[in-house]
């Protein structure tokens, strides 16, 4: 958590679906992320969710409003 508050510019979650069976359980994973993104503050939950995907692809975060 200090780490993510200290540098939120410098990660970005992801999922692996190496498995058809993963996507059975994606709700649930995704479940999980969601909720301890909730635990950081907005900006840097934001950050880690999609905003620095999107820079680091060189896309518009105004596309995912």
């Amino acid at each position: 958590r200090a780490l993510f508050l200290r540098r939120p510019d410098r990660f970005l979650i992801g999922t692996d679906t190496y498995t058809m069976s993963r996507w059975e359980r994606m709700p649930d994973i995704l479940g999980n992320v969601r909720r301890w993104l909730s635990t950081l503050p907005r900006p840097v939950a934001e950050k880690l969710a999609w905003r620095n995907a999107a820079r680091l692809y060189g896309l518009d975060p105004k596309r995912f409003r």
